[in-house]
């Protein structure tokens, strides 16, 4: 099963898209999920560094629009500086 990180905005259509996209194979992680309540209860550097430090345990990121927030920025600059491969969806 691939693992991938899912780059989208915090909005109802990505996750939609999502679901369209992906397959069985595929174990999505969409951080705005997986880390909500982490801001608010640890702070932002500490969410920050999660959802970084979970961009290094996937395969691949995958970018399900062509908006990009400056925190889906920084997601993608870090994975092409860890040489993990982007797709986007």
């Amino acid at each position: 099963m691939k693992v991938v990180y899912v780059c989208c905005p915090k909005n109802i259509e990505a996750i939609e898209t999502l679901s369209k996209v992906m397959g069985l194979d595929t174990l999505p992680l969409v951080p705005h999920l997986v880390f909500s309540g982490f801001e608010r209860k640890f702070g932002k550097k500490y969410a920050d560094m999660c959802r970084l430090k979970l961009i290094e345990k996937c395969e691949e990121v995958w970018l399900l629009t062509s908006f990009t927030s400056e925190e889906m920025k920084e997601d993608l600059e870090h994975a092409k500086k860890n040489s993990i491969p982007i797709v986007n969806k």
